[in-house]
């Protein structure tokens, strides 16, 4: 059965240098997915994801793990030109593109706003751990959430600084 895909991927112009662009394309997908898993996985300990909690890493993380072992099955089925190995490729490339088109409509269906949420955040962290907020403020150099004068920690903030930062 296998040999009888290959004549067929033969037939239909499935010759060496397309198997090849395919592997390749597969294989920067793969490189991407890997980049996808290590920023998630970074991202889930870095002092901003009080900001967004953890539902971009973990989701960073599924994507990046899915795209990888997508490209790894892409990458077999060019090697072994197995009909089941591209079925099953192409089978789980349609599950992912149909997730992320409801994805899509989802976010699309039901915006929220960032601004707000960074503001109960901040105002959190403001009540509750200043020492995050005066991290927060050394590193980006600002002072404020959207002035120095919009809960900055006092001790760290000048108003007659640059944007506030000293």
């Amino acid at each position: 059965m296998a040999n009888d895909f290959g004549e067929y991927l033969d037939r239909l112009g499935g010759n060496e240098t397309m198997r090849s662009i395919h592997m390749v394309m597969n294989g920067i997908a793969g490189i991407a997915g890997i980049f996808f898993l290590i920023t998630g996985v970074t991202s889930l300990f870095d002092i901003y994801s009080s900001f967004g909690g953890t539902t971009l890493p973990v989701l960073s993380i599924v994507v990046g793990t899915l795209v990888t072992g997508v490209s790894l099955i892409g990458i077999a089925g060019s090697i072994k030109r197995s009909q089941y190995v591209f079925s099953a490729y192409s089978g789980i490339l349609t599950l992912l593109v149909l997730a992320q088109l409801i994805g899509l409509v989802v976010l699309w269906l039901r915006p929220f706003d960032v601004e707000d949420r960074f503001a109960d955040v901040w105002e959190g962290l403001y009540e509750n751990d200043p020492d995050s907020i005066r991290y927060i403020e050394h590193d980006l150099k600002c002072c404020g959430f959207r002035s120095p004068v919009d809960m900055p920690v006092p001790a760290h903030c000048s108003i007659k600084k640059k944007y506030g930062y000293t």
